[in-house]
């Protein structure tokens, strides 16, 4: 695959959208802009966070700024965002795998139980 990049157009003509569309095209990270906010789910985790886009009539200093500003929230937003996955399916094989175990233990227990009652 190839790197991530964000063009001088990309920031020139404020492509938030188009930039958000190649981070899910790379990790599976849904992104938009709604209200000033940045809105990112990932597997069922989202965060929204506070971000106010630079206006298409903003100088170019301005815009490098702003798109720097973004790209250090996404890294890090997307960086927390797959802990809290990560952390939620610990829990869950933490959780379930115990249950399967002591299920699947029963089941076979009750399996043995039943090949015993059929021999006899």
């Amino acid at each position: 695959m190839n790197k991530f990049k964000v063009s001088f157009d990309d920031v020139q003509y404020v492509r938030y959208p188009t930039i958000l569309e190649r981070v899910y095209q790379y990790s599976g990270v849904r992104g938009k802009l709604e209200e000033n906010n940045l809105i990112l789910e990932y597997k069922g985790s989202e965060m929204k966070i506070p971000f106010i886009q630079s206006p298409i009539n903003a100088t170019i200093e301005e815009k490098i700024n702003t798109m720097a500003q973004f790209l250090d929230i996404l890294y890090e937003s997307i960086r927390s965002l797959r802990e809290i996955h990560q952390n939620k399916m610990d829990r869950f094989y933490s959780i379930i795998n115990d249950r399967v175990n002591d299920l699947s233990d029963f089941l076979c227990d009750m399996n043995e139980e039943a090949q015993l009652d059929s021999k006899q």
